[in-house]
């Protein structure tokens, strides 16, 4: 789950889709935020790899498998922002679909906001990001 508060630094949001071509069970898509809580804080790196076993949003049996890393506070935001496009442009290349980045460089709630409009985003109410 993103965890990320309203008042988070949010850098940005990248995704992942799979290949409408596969079949459902070989499908997988990726979701990775970037963000930190304060300033002085590392930043929080935290993805979600999708393994699609249905093509329900909600109630589907996908396999979630969320990891976490964390980036030194002292890396600059484009040396960031340029391993993350790196590291979603390698997953790109394996399903043969685009990234989607949504470059933040704001609050959490406006992270929340951006990500809403975005078509691949399916949010439960209450912020929840799962």
């Amino acid at each position: 789950m993103l965890d990320f508060t309203e008042a988070s630094y949010v850098l940005g949001i990248w995704f992942v889709s799979h290949d409408p071509r596969q079949p459902v069970h070989e499908r997988s898509d990726v979701l990775l935020a970037a963000w930190r809580d304060h300033p002085e804080d590392d930043w929080i790196l935290r993805y979600r790899i999708r393994h699609h076993r249905s093509t329900d949003v909600w109630e589907s049996q996908d396999e979630k498998r969320w990891y976490d890393a964390r980036v030194a506070a002292s890396t600059p935001e484009e040396e960031l922002l340029a391993l993350i496009e790196d590291m979603m442009s390698q997953f790109s290349g394996l399903v043969e679909q685009p990234v989607a980045s949504v470059i933040v460089q704001g609050t959490g709630r406006q992270a929340i906001t951006l990500m809403a409009q975005q078509p691949w985003c399916h949010m439960r109410p209450a912020n929840s990001l799962d």
